[in-house]
């Protein structure tokens, strides 16, 4: 019976292979060679878990990144396999701003574009924080094509938006929320930030950091003298000793002297990279701090209440409550007949002008009333008002 060779356990694992060791060194035709003449494994992993389409996405020369991984897929190489951190093929492409990397691995069908690392990042995390544009444009079109949700959260509770705010790469966090439909409403489960709160914190220190710079082309520090009381004898024994003020003298900073001050990568893009600080030849922080606001408006609930009237007449409980405060304090309490004239007053201001025939026909009882007297009894009114229908105050 024929045995089966198992795979070796991660522990006893090879550290490398020749196939591994050629993509590291960069050699090209030697990568073809192992694959399509010899036939090696090109899914096998190292001492990392790293496969060799994976390391194609690390070496520094991009061309050659490139055409290496364009053999391997060529050849079948999986897509999905995951190295000891957790990380895909697609993830080291947008960690390391591999855009020609990024764009052939996602012409792919099996690949899995949203899938978290051991730390909770995605693809589209890692690209946010990597500085390229580009490669967040394409993943965010991907994420809008197929519907993937943009707001997966890492371990930390940081979004890709998040992220891209916090990094200062305002140009892909304007992708993510144009493109993608990213949520700028979101906050971190670290700081308790807001795509907004992120984006203004950020800018505060890359202009700190931007007036630190000038401290490179600052002119050289004076030397110190020596500070010290003099205890010699003077030529006047009431002159003062000497002392210099520390202030008018600069202590050299080695930490940024011009020699060993570098810029982070926020303020120096790579070059051949499109800058994340301006989009269109305008402030890209601006612009998405823009935008945010109008999605935010967008989401707003509009209040639907109506507005009060301009000639709003004031309640009866309140006039009440006036003549209670202007009366004396042995006033009574009004009768019904006096509430009733206060309502009256309030809502129908002309009822003591109303027409005289009127007045006639609203009489309740048979009590005629003649058209000469025009000074008629309160309690016909207001049995008149009851005939008509007008509610009475409780």
């Amino acid at each position: 019976m024929e045995k089966i060779a198992l795979p070796p356990p991660p522990s006893k694992r090879l550290v490398k292979t020749a196939l591994h060791q050629a993509v590291l060194d960069e050699r090209l035709h030697q990568v073809r060679l192992l694959v399509d003449k010899h036939g090696v494994g090109i899914d096998t992993k190292d001492v990392h878990g790293r496969t060799p389409l994976m390391l194609s996405c690390i070496i520094d020369n991009h061309e050659l990144g490139y055409r290496m991984a364009y053999i391997l897929l060529k050849a079948g190489a999986y897509l999905n396999l995951r190295d000891g951190m957790g990380r895909t093929a697609l993830s080291y492409a947008c960690m390391n701003g591999r855009e020609s990397c990024v764009a052939v691995l996602l012409k792919e069908d099996v690949l899995d574009i949203n899938e978290p690392d051991n730390d909770g990042n995605t693809p589209l995390h890692h690209a946010s924080t990597c500085g390229n544009p580009r490669i967040v444009d394409m993943l965010a079109k991907a994420f809008h094509k197929f519907g993937l949700n943009a707001d997966k959260r890492n371990n930390l509770g940081y979004t890709a938006l998040l992220l891209a705010c916090k990094s200062g790469h305002y140009v892909s966090a304007h992708l993510l929320l144009t493109v993608a439909k990213a949520s700028p409403a979101l906050r971190d489960g670290e700081f308790h930030l807001n795509a907004t709160e992120w984006a203004q914190r950020s800018h505060q220190i890359q202009a700190r950091l931007t007036d630190r710079s000038f401290l490179a082309s600052a002119p050289a520090a004076t030397p110190r003298p020596l500070a010290a009381l003099s205890f010699e004898r003077e030529d006047s024994m009431y002159q003062r000793p000497w002392v210099p003020i520390c202030r008018l003298y600069r202590v050299p900073n080695p930490h940024f002297s011009a020699d060993n001050f570098k810029l982070p990568d926020i303020l120096l893009p790579p070059p051949g990279i499109r800058s994340e600080l301006f989009l269109d030849g305008l402030d890209a922080r601006q612009i998405l701090l823009n935008e945010i606001e109008l999605s935010e408006s967008k989401t707003r609930p509009v209040s639907t209440k109506a507005t009060l009237s301009k000639w709003s007449h004031p309640p009866t409980a309140k006039l009440r409550n006036i003549s209670q405060r202007n009366a004396p304090s042995s006033a009574s309490v009004p009768d019904m007949v006096t509430m009733f004239k206060m309502y009256c007053e309030q809502y129908q201001p002309d009822w003591r002008t109303m027409n005289k025939q009127r007045r006639k026909t609203m009489a309740v009882g048979g009590q005629g009333m003649t058209s000469n007297n025009s000074n008629h009894s309160f309690s016909d009114i207001a049995g008149a008002a009851h005939g008509e229908g007008v509610e009475m105050p409780s």
